[in-house]
């Protein structure tokens, strides 16, 4: 017991802050513009998110997947988008649940 050989270094908590900050201040610069004005900066702000989401979940659920299993979901976010661009949130949300449904 006491300060022996074993005992792990210990690490600072604040080490990586430095780079947490910088991260942080780049993702406030790239979601930021979009979140504020809104529109067709946050439909792209989406469809970019939403294309990298689909690509890890394909990713991860199927090692082997072939085109479909991307570009069917893709699809379906554009119409979604595409849909409540115009209005059409219903139409949009139906979609969504069921193209989720049929996966």
């Amino acid at each position: 017991m006491g300060g022996g050989a074993d005992n792990p270094v210990k690490r600072s908590r604040f080490k990586t802050l430095g780079i947490r900050i910088l991260t942080g201040l780049i993702l406030v610069a790239i979601c930021g513009f979009p979140i504020y004005w809104g529109g067709l900066a946050m439909y792209a702000l989406v469809l970019l998110a939403g294309i990298r989401i689909i690509y890890e979940w394909v990713r991860m659920t199927d090692r082997g997947a072939g085109i479909p299993a991307f570009g069917l979901p893709v699809i379906a976010l554009l119409a979604a988008l595409f849909l409540s661009w115009y209005g059409q949130w219903h139409l949009a949300l139906a979609g969504i649940i069921g193209f989720a449904a049929l996966a």
